[in-house]
């Protein structure tokens, strides 16, 4: 008996190791056909060039972020503390000292910038295959319509690249697309894509001018907001033991509070008046050369006029050395008038510069008024009039007819931040009686 059951178990044991090696080979194949169906389903949905936001009431979601929420509550955001929540990136102040050392000589500059920063972000991490790691950052800005009198010239999204100390010689490899969600299809397309090799904290940019356009030139728009996605992918991450930690971008502050120190994202708009630059100049260039002449004209006809109203005999009676040097004195004049914005409380809404020299007008306009002072006719006779009978007419006023502009960087109406070329009627450039 125990010779047959030997015989038996020798005869069934290849088959039960054949199928043991048949059981192992099928989990293999198997365990392979997932991992490549989850690697081609990731690749699939993170380097896809479009994410699509379904017409639907559902809330439609980009890895863990939930696009529909995300906006809607942006919109209902408040922005009652727009004024007392303001960041100043490095580079508007060194486009402020440029603006102000260059005043005057450059006719390609802009006119105005405002700087815009993001009204609310979120991120989302796919899970990261054998090559790559893919993150999803989307940003909203709200974008400001122009004033009347300005033309949008362009839109440049800047944001800081953080680095780590790079593992390679070629330092941290990065490749950003940038994704612009498009009103009119509803989804995010692809607008630029960047390949970066960095080996320090970097500012990077991407021209946004076009989709910035379209928002605000379609009015049927229910609102000019930018919505972006940037997309980072590390390349062969696992190969060359890539981490988060090597690289990140300089995004919302991880605990949302308003920081302004914080290094955040940037759109720069700039803005150019919609009077012709070089009409412009060439009026100022004419403007000039009439004024000229018209002052000499001016001139002539102040003292004609002038000897011809002392010949009638009504001016008053002759004037002592000591009461000409009296008056002299306290002519119409310029005089220096330093203004620091704290003083008066402008410092909650200019942030450039903290103060400047604006100058003043001083004195009298006494009869007869000396030429530098340009009296107008009418300035002429009612200074006449006064000096023959006071009651009957005041002095002319000595007030500024020339006035200079400065640039200036400040908060405007609507909370943004902006810096204007030529912030106009800030100076006293000349004294006169009118």
């Amino acid at each position: 008996m125990k010779f047959y059951a030997a015989q038996e178990h020798e005869h069934h044991a290849p088959h039960r190791t054949w199928h043991s090696v048949l059981y192992y080979i099928v989990v293999i194949v198997l365990f392979w056909c997932v991992f490549e169906l989850r690697k081609t389903y990731f690749r699939e949905n993170s380097v896809s060039s479009r994410v699509k936001v379904e017409d639907s009431d559902d809330d439609v979601t980009i890895g863990e972020v939930n696009i529909s929420s995300w906006t809607n509550n942006f919109q209902t955001k408040s922005k009652s503390n727009a004024r007392q929540r303001i960041h100043v990136p490095k580079f508007m102040l060194d486009l402020y000292e440029q603006y102000k050392n260059d005043y005057g000589r450059n006719c390609t500059r802009p006119d105005v910038v405002r700087s815009v920063v993001p009204k609310q972000g979120g991120s989302s991490f796919l899970e990261p295959t054998v090559e790559d790691i893919i993150e999803n950052h989307m940003l909203a800005f709200d974008i400001p319509a122009p004033n009347k009198d300005e033309e949008l010239l362009s839109a440049e999204l800047k944001i800081l690249t953080l680095v780590q100390t790079p593992k390679t010689i070629i330092g941290v490899e990065r490749i950003i697309t940038l994704l612009v969600f498009n009103e009119t299809v509803n989804e995010f397309q692809p607008l630029d894509n960047r390949h970066l090799f960095h080996f320090e904290n970097t500012w990077i940019s991407f021209n946004v001018t076009t989709p910035v356009m379209k928002l605000l030139q379609n009015v049927t728009f229910s609102n000019n907001i930018l919505k972006v996605i940037l997309r980072v992918r590390s390349v062969f991450s696992m190969y060359h033991g890539a981490s988060e930690s090597e690289f990140r971008l300089s995004l919302m502050p991880n605990n949302n509070n308003e920081n302004i120190e914080h290094e955040y994202p940037v759109l720069l708009l700039s803005y150019m008046s919609r009077k012709d630059r070089n009409v412009q100049w060439n009026e100022e260039k004419r403007n000039y050369g009439s004024y000229k002449r018209s002052k000499r004209d001016s001139d002539d006809d102040y003292e004609d006029g002038t000897n011809r109203l002392l010949d009638t005999g009504q001016n008053p009676n002759g004037k002592s050395h000591v009461k000409r040097m009296k008056r002299l004195k306290n002519s119409c004049k310029k005089k220096s008038l330093y203004v620091n914005f704290a003083d008066i409380g402008y410092n909650s809404w200019i942030i450039q510069p903290s103060g400047y020299e604006a100058n003043q007008c001083v004195g009298k306009c006494f009869f007869p008024m000396a030429e530098h002072l340009s009296p107008s006719k009418h300035a002429i006779i009612q200074s006449l009039v006064h000096s023959i009978s006071p009651p009957k007419a005041v002095r002319p006023c000595c007030t500024p007819i020339s006035m200079n502009s400065i640039s200036l960087m400040y908060i405007d109406e609507k909370g943004f931040l902006t810096l204007t070329y030529a912030y106009e009627d800030m100076v006293v450039d000349k004294c006169g009686c009118r």
